[in-house]
This record gives structure tokens, sequence and C-alpha cells, in this order.
């Protein structure tokens, strides 16, 4: 979808332009969120590994802390998911 931006002619139709940019901002945000997700546990897991082998309960307290913060991301990520069907982004009025 990113090649079709640099297309000739892509930007004649408006419209069209602008829900494919609508589309790569959108995969973009998932891709890029889900990256720093997987480096965060990558990064935790490292730390969890240094911690046991440490025997080191202030850095496994660390742990733990940052395994929370990771939760909580994952329940931001999967509720973003639920909400990205065609029409979530528009507003509404009661």
């Amino acid at each position: 979808m990113e090649s079709q931006l640099g297309q000739p002619g892509f930007w004649d139709d408006a419209e069209a332009a602008q829900k494919v940019v609508s589309q790569v901002k959108s995969i973009k945000w998932v891709v890029d969120s889900l990256e720093k997700v997987s480096s965060r546990i990558d990064d935790l897991e490292v730390l969890c590994q240094l911690a046991d082998e440490e025997n080191d309960q202030a850095t496994m307290d660390e742990v733990l802390k940052e395994y929370h913060s990771l939760e909580k991301e994952v329940s931001r990520l999967e509720l973003q998911g639920l909400l990205s069907s065609e029409y979530d982004q528009l507003n509404c009025f009661f």
C-alpha cells in the first residue's frame, strides 16, 4: 500500500487516495504498537533471567511491575483492535 502513495496519478482521485492513506496510517499504528510490545517482552525476559540467576528480589519486583504494565498495554491494544471497524473512527452524536 505504501508503494501506491508514490505512484504517478495516485493523488488524482483525492477520495480514494485519502482512504489508502488512512488505511496505511492505521496499519502502521498497529504494527508499530505490536513491535514496541514485542520489544518490551524481550527485554522483560532478559531482566527476568537476570533476576533469577542473581536471586535478586529488587529486580524481580521490577519484573513484576513491568509485567503488569505490559498486561495493561496488551489489553489496551486488544480494545483498540475491537474498535477498528470501518466506522469506528467517525464521530457519534446522541
